[in-house]
């Protein structure tokens, strides 16, 4: 069995950071997705699929969010090329939601001392994140030091190297945020080095706030919901269904004619298609295509959306 470690991007309808690890055994593919997303944050998933040639086709599932999301996919699709000096993967993706996009990864080969190290720390994070193990920040702050001294001393048959070091310091950031914080308050430091740290003025928005309490109190249970659609939504889709919300219900026919008009592309059509359909979309017993209530207070509520927030 050989085990691979990639790191890189994945775009579309998400975008950030991924990394994979790959274990293959004959042709037989599985392993692990971590997603770091720059709206919604961390997800995992399980992968599991073949490797024919160089040519990699395998699903997700399990998946586990860091955060609820309002719509959460269950199993996905991922069909990638492994390069000829298998230096690097690229290919597309896709989820049972309607989500898709482009991977791009590359190999990455710097897991000597801790083959386990980023599936563990991201495990401890979620546990954090969850407040399931309130001290568990402690037990982290531990192992480093002693990882990082182990290695000083020669104890390790290999010693640790910038890259493994940079790893281990930063969730320590985040994770010490508020203590690092309380400690530049309390001493008053401003400057260490050559580093200078300087406050940031709160700059007011100018919004009225017992307007926006009144506008998230209109929509209550479904303001979670419209939130992210009116992210995940792009502005062709949302265009589509505001045509759809002010006239009559249509034929499947009508509405890739309607897409087609709104430039949307061809390939991109059923995806369009399948996404309105789970919450704004709806087929009457004649099998014509119709909005949904939520779809019309979606549409109001992106309208108001816009006009309190602005894009600047």
């Amino acid at each position: 069995m050989t085990t691979t470690r990639w790191l890189g991007y994945v775009q579309g309808t998400n975008r950030g950071k991924a990394f994979v690890r790959m274990k293959i055994s004959n042709a037989a593919l599985t392993g692990d997705f971590f997603f770091k997303d720059v709206i919604y944050g961390t997800a995992a998933a399980k992968i599991k699929g073949r490797l024919n040639d160089s040519q990699i086709t395998a699903n997700l599932f399990d998946f586990v969010f860091a955060k609820p999301l309002p719509l959460e996919p269950q199993t996905g699709q991922i069909s990638m090329t492994i390069a000829e000096d298998n230096s690097e993967i690229s290919g597309a993706w896709a989820t049972d939601i309607g989500t898709h996009g482009q991977c791009h990864l590359f190999k990455i080969n710097f897991f000597r001392v801790m083959p386990i190290f980023v599936p563990l720390l991201y495990r401890i994070f979620l546990l954090i994140k969850r407040g399931l193990i309130a001290n568990l920040k402690y037990l982290y702050l531990v192992f480093s030091l002693l990882v990082m001294i182990t290695s000083a001393t020669s104890v390790l048959k290999e010693k640790i190297g910038l890259t493994e070091t940079i790893i281990l310091i930063i969730p320590l950031i985040f994770l010490f945020r508020n203590e690092i914080k309380n400690f530049f308050i309390i001493t008053g430091l401003k400057k260490i080095g050559p580093v200078e740290f300087q406050e940031q003025s709160i700059v007011p928005l100018g919004i009225n706030q017992e307007t926006i309490s009144r506008f998230v109190q209109e929509y209550a249970e479904l303001f979670p919901l419209f939130v992210y659609l009116n992210q995940f939504f792009v502005p062709r889709t949302k265009a589509l269904l505001r045509i759809l919300a002010t006239g009559p219900s249509i034929t499947r026919e009508t509405f890739d004619q309607y897409a087609r008009m709104l430039g949307i592309e061809e390939n991109n059509i059923q995806v369009t298609y399948d996404v309105l359909l789970n919450r704004c979309l709806q087929i009457d017993p004649n099998g014509l295509i119709g909005v949904t209530e939520i779809g019309r207070r979606f549409l109001e509520f992106e309208s108001r959306f816009n006009q309190l927030f602005p894009l600047r």
